[in-house]
């Protein structure tokens, strides 16, 4: 912490001697055989208080997300700060709050052994001890209580200046709304210097409330400090060799992940033994039911451990290890503006003007532009549509669009966020016509048959248009946009599959490729996103390449509508939903 001015060094100097200290010299825990020995702050909790001791001499409220490892004592030294804090100052309140009540029951059991082992003479008067409630007699009249995540409104009816969110991964194990329950919480809780709120856990799955609050965390979008805790922060994750000829054979069968991983821990030079470390690690993978459940359990990085429940779509190894560390944020975000271009008439008759579609940057505009359009060059638009409504519980997917140039497989520019389907109609004119009159592949279900109808009402020229053989007469009609069903959404997704494994395509769009991360296997075998993610990311990337597959062969269908005349739109959807009730009767694994 070596951006900390002379003052606020000492003020946490003064801060370690009531709290660090006293942890250190009263405090008494059950260590994993058992016995019940004092507290002494291990790697992991020492990093952990050392920001909240910057929190606090900062005069700023200590807001923590912790992604840990298993037993790390990260929810012991928690609990211990806590107990302290409430201990010595009057007219306070904490609330602990884990996934089931046995756990919750399990640190408040903490905090009373932490009071029954204090010295005799430092013991403040109680005026009830429970399973739920430890509370302090008047004067002092501070308290510590316990909840379950099963209860949305838990500690919502008091007022507390502390709270401890244990393995938020596993709050909503039973129907309750993790996000729900955080909205009603944290009002209770004042910004003020003296207040803290920790949320910590291990990772369960990929696209859950935790995932998200940990990665706004880390785009600085919530007041959380994210720390993330790897496994090798264990002193006792080590298992020594029986000789040295043992340790020689070891380092020897090191395979890549392996010495990727053992460069990684030396970089932190940390005090313990690379090799015995990885020693335990091997040995401990034996034990677990697959790698991906080691790395969810005992992350190295903070990548790995979000691994969805269930066999993942993409190919995770390129995405993890080629594709994200390639990903950065767009130069350019804007919206697209209809102006008049003036220009040079030949021959010296004089100047025109010309409508075109320029780019105005716009921090809050929805489009994100990794690279302007190019002159000559063909790109193709895929389009996810949403009813343009965020709800409460994020469960709707917004729209989602992306561009891709198909001479390189690029993409070049993403837009994402709810907005009405028809208002998204004419967003993709725009972005169509700045794009080189790029070829538009919308899904023709459902919303999508909104966006259309504004496609073509705008008279855009180039939408994509599908074949299909009508039921009488055997005869192939061209129908706009791309109809998802059970037998084509598995093709689509198997194409875009294949070109990131292949890595045929270039995403800098880091949103759409964690999507892919967490587009898996369900147990009813249909691939889709994760409990609690989203997948429309995906679904715009891989029309988008559809786009892209199509285009060098795409032959527009011909309009042969004379000047003035539309289509009969009403017919158009009633053939729409004619088709959609067809498709429902059939279901696969991909439908």
């Amino acid at each position: 912490m070596k951006w900390l001015s002379r003052t606020t060094k000492a003020a946490i100097a003064e801060i370690s001697g009531t709290t660090r200290e006293r942890i250190e010299r009263s405090f008494w825990i059950r260590d994993k055989h058992g016995n019940i020995i004092p507290l002494k702050l291990n790697l992991t909790q020492d990093r952990l208080m050392t920001a909240i001791e910057g929190c606090q001499a900062a005069g700023a409220p200590v807001r923590i997300a912790v992604l840990k490892s298993r037993q790390k004592g990260v929810s012991t030294l928690i609990e211990a700060v806590l107990f302290d804090t409430v201990d010595r100052s009057p007219n306070k309140s904490a609330i602990v709050i884990s996934h089931d009540k046995t756990s919750s029951a399990h640190l408040l059991r903490m905090s009373m052994r932490f009071y029954h082992k204090l010295p005799e003479q430092e013991q403040k008067p109680l005026k009830a001890e429970s399973k739920e409630l430890i509370q302090y007699q008047m004067p002092h009249d501070s308290d510590m209580r316990i909840d379950t995540a099963r209860n949305v409104g838990a500690g919502a009816s008091f007022t507390h200046q502390y709270a401890h969110l244990s393995e938020v991964a596993r709050f909503g194990e039973d129907g309750v709304d993790p996000a729900e329950l955080f909205g009603n919480l944290m009002p209770s809780i004042p910004s003020i210097p003296d207040s803290m709120v920790f949320v910590e856990s291990t990772a369960e799955a990929h696209g859950d409330f935790f995932h998200n609050l940990w990665k706004d965390a880390k785009a600085g979008n919530n007041n959380f400090i994210p720390l993330f805790f790897p496994w090798y922060y264990g002193e006792d994750y080590a298992l020594p060799f029986k000789d040295n000829g043992a340790r020689q054979d070891f380092e020897a069968s090191l395979d890549d992940e392996e010495v990727a991983l053992r460069e990684q821990i030396e970089r932190e030079a940390l005090p313990l033994d690379v090799l015995e470390q990885l020693h335990w690690r091997r040995w401990e993978i034996k034990d677990m039911p697959s790698k991906d459940e080691f790395r969810r359990a005992y992350p190295s990085n903070d990548v790995e451990c979000f691994q969805a429940a269930g066999v993942c779509r993409f190919d995770r190894g390129v995405i993890l290890n080629d594709m994200l560390p390639n990903c950065h944020p767009p130069p350019l975000e804007g919206v697209l503006e209809e102006v008049d271009v003036n220009f040079k008439i030949p021959f010296g008759l004089g100047v025109g003007t010309e409508k075109v579609i320029q780019l105005k940057p716009d921090s809050g505009g929805w489009f994100k532009v990794w690279e302007v359009p190019v002159k000559g060059r063909r790109y193709a638009i895929g389009v996810d549509t949403s009813e343009g409504i965020e709800t409460e519980d994020s469960v709707t997917d917004p729209s989602s669009v992306h561009v891709v140039d198909i001479t390189n497989g690029r993409v070049v520019c993403a837009m994402h966020g709810y907005i009405c389907p028809d208002l998204l109609g004419g967003e993709l004119v725009n972005l169509g016509q700045y794009y080189e009159g790029a070829l538009i592949l919308v899904e023709a279900n459902n919303t999508g048959l909104t966006t259309l109808k504004a496609l073509n009402r705008l008279r855009y020229p180039r939408i994509y248009h599908r074949s299909v053989e009508e039921e009488r007469g055997r005869r192939q009609t061209r129908k706009m946009g791309f109809k998802t069903t059970s037998v084509t959404r598995g093709p689509l997704i198997d194409f875009l599959a294949g070109a990131i494994r292949d890595k045929e395509i270039f995403v800098p769009d880091s949103d759409a490729l964690d999507e892919c991360i967490g587009f898996v296997r369900n147990k009813a075998g249909k691939y889709e996103a994760g409990t609690g993610g989203h997948d429309d990311r995906v679904f715009s990337l891989a029309l988008a390449w559809k786009g892209l597959m199509e285009l060098p062969a795409y032959v527009d269908p011909p309009d042969e509508r004379p000047e003035g005349f539309a289509i009969n739109f009403d017919d158009f959807i009633d053939q729409i939903e004619k088709e959609n009730r067809i498709g429902l009767k059939r279901r696969g694994a991909y439908g």
